[in-house]
């Protein structure tokens, strides 16, 4: 009994060392950048307070190398002298990773029946895991509206379009 319990914990050491030499092998200089595309249907959760960020969930879609997965974010004003200014600190979950960031956000007026849409100004990549953990990006732009489906609570749901020159992504 005692031999197999050696065999199997020598096995096992022995493949975890091949993988984490394939990994590194792999690894160097095998990341691109490119252009990723994305939409987030996002579900807020709770709204921003004086103590408290609002949240949200969200289905996101992206470009390849990302796919479809989920979203959840926080979010608040930067400065809560102006309100039409908002950070949102997000991670996107993928099957092959995650990444995650930050929008900047301004809300615009506008005559819709939420009174408002949003232009997110910066899109950031901060880190990522899986095969994304190269994952960076500091610039990256979109657009958000209200998108309320039928018997939803007004101003609760909105879709998001976002693109950003992504770095450090799998070939």
């Amino acid at each position: 009994m005692r031999k197999i319990g050696i065999g199997v914990a020598l096995a096992a050491a022995g493949a975890l060392a091949i993988v984490s030499t394939t990994a590194g092998a792999d690894d160097a200089g095998s990341s691109v950048t490119r252009t990723i595309k994305c939409t987030v249907l996002l579900a807020k959760q709770q709204d921003p307070g004086p103590t408290q960020k609002g949240i949200d969930f969200a289905r996101i879609t992206c470009s390849k190398p990302f796919g479809r997965g989920a979203q959840y974010d926080t979010f608040g004003p930067i400065d809560p002298s102006d309100p039409t200014k908002l950070r949102m600190d997000w991670q996107g979950y993928f099957e092959e990773g995650s990444i995650r960031g930050t929008w900047d956000v301004t809300a615009v007026p506008d005559d819709t029946p939420c009174g408002v849409h949003f232009v997110i100004t910066r899109v950031t990549v901060t880190r990522g895991t899986g095969d994304f953990r190269r994952a960076r990006a500091r610039t990256g732009s979109g657009r958000a509206a209200f998108t309320d489906p039928e018997n939803a609570p007004a101003c609760s749901h909105a879709t998001a379009r976002w693109s950003a020159r992504i770095s450090g992504l799998p070939r």
